[in-house]
């Protein structure tokens, strides 16, 4: 089974480095929607929107029994900002390591970007201060893999069942 988790940590982490270092100064990534303190500006919120997009293709085995599917995380990235230009800034960095630098980081961790959707202005927030937002949306695709093992196991199961005219797999 592949390690989501581990995508994630990949993604932010290399997100951060490469800002942080455009920018001189530390980029906190954060999930959105949460009631954790908020960075210091400039930072990061996403969300995986969509945690597994089945895409309804269908799996493969590969020559040792293992099954293999491509699925596909949906991300929403938002890049705030109490300057207007830095929100603009760090959305467009972010945009292209996601295209260039990021993909190849990435497919070192085992996902790839499908698509980078389009930029834009989030909601701007007002609370003790004007906060500007920009943003965008990345399809990020990895490979998930049922190991041999793991697939005879299920098969097992199911023709037990099968044969004990048990009906819930």
């Amino acid at each position: 089974m592949t390690d989501v988790k581990a995508i994630e940590i990949a993604i932010v982490d290399g997100l951060e480095a490469h800002l942080s270092g455009r920018f001189g100064r530390r980029v906190t990534g954060t999930i959105a929607n949460t009631t954790a303190h908020v960075p210091s500006y400039p930072y990061f919120a996403y969300t995986i929107t969509t945690p597994v997009d089945a895409n309804a293709k269908g799996w493969c085995r590969g020559s040792d029994g293992s099954l293999y599917r491509q699925l596909t995380q949906v991300w929403s990235l938002t890049f705030c900002s109490d300057q207007n230009d830095a929100a603009d800034e760090i959305a467009q960095y972010a945009f292209e390591w996601f295209d260039t630098l990021g993909a190849t980081y990435l497919s070192d961790h085992g996902a790839a970007i499908e698509r980078i959707l389009n930029f834009g202005n989030r909601d701007n927030m007002f609370t003790i201060e004007y906060e500007y937002r920009r943003g965008f949306d990345v399809r990020v695709s990895y490979m998930h893999v049922i190991s041999a093992a793991q697939a005879q196991a299920e098969t097992q199961r199911i023709e037990i069942a099968d044969v004990a005219g048990d009906i819930n797999i």
